[in-house]
């Protein structure tokens, strides 16, 4: 499997922790950000993410998740993009995912489902399965 260079964006350093470890297992390279305005910054810095991972309700630094990836998808509209959160229900997480302009999206929910994240970038790198 090739390895991914990833952003991850959250405000919660232990969910930040376990998604970068589960990553890290994976060999990606992975770079974290504790709100949007740092990821943001960290991305105009650097705009060769393959993949950004955001959380989408992050209330230091004023930014909503699906502001964060609409920037960073004009930044380099072929970075990849998932947004997370704790959806009520599947109907507002594919609006959420529409409005950031996000590839895909996973629920971010009491217990993180460490294989939908792993879904998730399978999906869209399908030639990281080869």
């Amino acid at each position: 499997m090739n390895s991914l260079k990833i952003l991850v964006i959250d405000d919660e350093e232990g969910i930040r922790w376990v998604i970068e470890q589960i990553l890290k297992q994976k060999n990606h390279q992975v770079t974290t950000a504790s709100h949007g305005k740092e990821g943001i910054e960290i991305f105009e810095k650097k705009p060769d993410f393959d993949l950004v991972i955001s959380d989408r309700s992050m209330p230091e630094g004023g930014i909503r998740g699906e502001e964060v990836l609409r920037i960073i998808k004009s930044l380099n509209p072929r970075t990849k993009t998932i947004l997370m959160s704790a959806f009520d229900n599947e109907q507002e997480a594919i609006q959420a995912t529409e409005v950031a302009g996000a590839n895909s999206f996973f629920n971010k929910s009491v217990h993180l489902d460490l294989s939908e994240i792993n879904d998730s970038i399978n999906n869209l790198f399908p030639a990281l399965l080869r």
